[in-house]
C-alpha cells in the first residue's frame, strides 16, 4: 500500500497561511500595547494636572494674602500670558507660596538639552522666607519675582518642590479673577501635555497637541483641566 506525504506546492500554502495569521495576531498586539500605553500615558497626565489644579486651588480657597499674577504690565489685569519668540519664565504668589514655571519646556531632570525645549524644573514651587524663617509673602521683593529656573545652585537653595513629572510640560497655566473687580471667585486652567518635542505640533500657532500619526505617538497626552473657586477666607 502507498502512503502519500504532502506536495511542496500545499506544504508552501499550508506556510503561507501560517505566516498571515501569525503577521495578523502580531499587529494586533502591538495595537493592544500601544492602547495600553496610550491609556497610561493619559492617565498619568490627567493625574499630575488634576493634582496641580487642586495644589493651586486650595491655595487660592485658604489663603487670605495677596494673589499676585505678574502679566508683564503695572495694570496686572490677569494671568501669565507669554508671547512667541520671548522668556517662557514666569511666577504665581498665591499667600506664602511662590509658583515659578516655564511654559512649554519638558521636564528632563537629567542633562535636559536647550534645543529639545528641556528643563531641570519646570513647575517649581517654593515658600520665599527672610534670614530668620519668617514667611516673605507675596509682597516681599523676594517673591514678586521668580525664582531663576535655568540656575540649578538657585533651585536647590529653594528648598522647593516640582510639580510636574518626568518628560512633562505646561502649556497653560493661568489664576484669573472671575470679575475685574472682585478678589472673592477665581478662575483656574491648567494644560499638562507628556511627550518629547518631535510628537508635538502647533497647527493652528496657538495651542499645542499631539500629533495624530507616526512612531511612538502612544507617548503623548494632553490634559486640559480648569475650575472656578471661591476664596473662603477673607
Amino acid at each position: 500500500m502507498k502512503k502519500r506525504g504532502f506536495t511542496i506546492i500545499e506544504l508552501m500554502i499550508a506556510t503561507a497561511i501560517f505566516s498571515v495569521i501569525l503577521l495578523l495576531c502580531m499587529a494586533a498586539i502591538m495595537q493592544i500595547t500601544r492602547l495600553y500605553y496610550r491609556g497610561v500615558t493619559q492617565a498619568n497626565t490627567q493625574e499630575v494636572a488634576r493634582a496641580i489644579l487642586d495644589e493651586f486651588s486650595q491655595a487660592v480657597q485658604f489663603s487670605n494674602n495677596e494673589i499676585f499674577v505678574p502679566s508683564g504690565d503695572e495694570a496686572n489685569p490677569a494671568g501669565p500670558e507669554v508671547p512667541v519668540g520671548e522668556d517662557p519664565l514666569s511666577f504665581i504668589c498665591l499667600g506664602n507660596k511662590r509658583y515659578s514655571f516655564m511654559l512649554d519646556r519638558q521636564l528632563v531632570s537629567s542633562n535636559p538639552s536647550e534645543s529639545s525645549k528641556q528643563v531641570s524644573a519646570a513647575l517649581w514651587v517654593d515658600s520665599p522666607k527672610s534670614d530668620d524663617g519668617t514667611p516673605l509673602g507675596c509682597a516681599s521683593a523676594v517673591s514678586a519675582q521668580s525664582l531663576d529656573l535655568t540656575d540649578q545652585n538657585e533651585i536647590d537653595a529653594s528648598d522647593g518642590v516640582e510639580l510636574l513629572d518626568e518628560n512633562m510640560r505646561i502649556t497653560q497655566l493661568e489664576v484669573t479673577p472671575a470679575a475685574p473687580d472682585s478678589d472673592a471667585i477665581w478662575n483656574i486652567a491648567v494644560t499638562v501635555v507628556y511627550g518629547d518635542q518631535d510628537l508635538l505640533e502647533n497647527p493652528d500657532g496657538n495651542r499645542v497637541q499631539c500629533k495624530p500619526s507616526g512612531p511612538g505617538v502612544e507617548f503623548c497626552a494632553i490634559s486640559e483641566i480648569s475650575t472656578t473657586v471661591r476664596r473662603r477666607v477673607e
